[in-house]
């Protein structure tokens, strides 16, 4: 019982420094820093949002996925308060902490999920980066918390679990893109080694309910796309992205 109440002390006081962290460093760093290092086209589509005019740049109405400018809309709302950013973002950072103790503690034990946890809490890259106007901290908090939820979900077995994880990870590509390939792999594991001691036929039908909560998230995103564009994209930059990557002046 001592031992559980000191892992909990433990964990509880990592997530609290992860989130004081990542929130002084931006706070020191200040306002203005926060807006000259940022991708600021992704405020200007929330700007948009916010001020009626949707998803659109001109004619362009699928930029990027909706989830992150969406939230964004919250600060432009509020006459461009950068809090509204930095806090939220903070506290999802220790959420990738949090997670990353679940999965460690899933996959091995309790000491190597509270070490997993310090490590995300801490690591440089992520203190910078998880409060900076960008959707890396988001994707990265949403793709661990759906690792671990698939773990939990193969451990119980149960088509709710299954389900609930499936609607997490279906939230991915919606936030960035590149990631999409993650809902590939969480349902070809599923089919593979999920749901220990049962047979082929019944990891498919776990895959299958995966796939169904997957598609209930990105489904209406697709069909938008679908209806503005004539075909089902997540976003309408990837061909100009591939094409700065290849560029022979790049």
């Amino acid at each position: 019982m001592e031992y559980d109440r000191n892992v909990r002390l433990i964990v509880a006081a990592t997530l609290t420094l992860a989130f004081l962290i990542r929130l002084g460093v931006r706070l020191v760093a200040g306002e203005d820093d926060f807006w000259r290092n940022s991708y600021f086209v992704y405020y200007s589509l929330a700007q948009n949002i916010a001020s009626g005019n949707g998803f659109c740049f001109e004619s362009t109405c699928a930029w990027f996925p909706p989830v992150y400018p969406l939230f964004l809309t919250l600060s432009a709302l509020s006459g461009k308060n950068y809090l509204y950013i930095v806090v939220p973002q903070a506290l999802l950072g220790a959420g990738t902490a949090f997670c990353a103790f679940l999965i460690g503690r899933h996959i091995f034990n309790v000491t190597v999920g509270i070490l997993a946890c310090a490590i995300v809490a801490f690591y440089p890259y992520y203190v910078i980066h998880d409060t900076a106007l960008q959707e890396s901290g988001m994707v990265t908090f949403c793709t661990a918390l759906a690792v671990w939820l698939i773990l939990r979900a193969s451990k119980l077995n149960r088509n709710t679990d299954w389900f609930l994880a499936g609607l997490v990870l279906g939230a991915i590509p919606l936030i960035r893109a590149s990631v999409a390939p993650a809902v590939g792999v969480g349902l070809f594991w599923c089919a593979v080694w999920g749901a220990p001691g049962s047979n082929f036929l019944e990891r498919l039908q776990k895959s299958i309910i995966l796939l169904v909560a997957v598609v209930v998230v990105t489904g209406p995103w697709l069909v938008r796309t679908y209806y503005l564009t004539g075909a089902p994209i997540l976003n309408s930059q990837t061909g100009s992205a591939l094409w700065t990557g290849n560029n022979t002046e790049t």
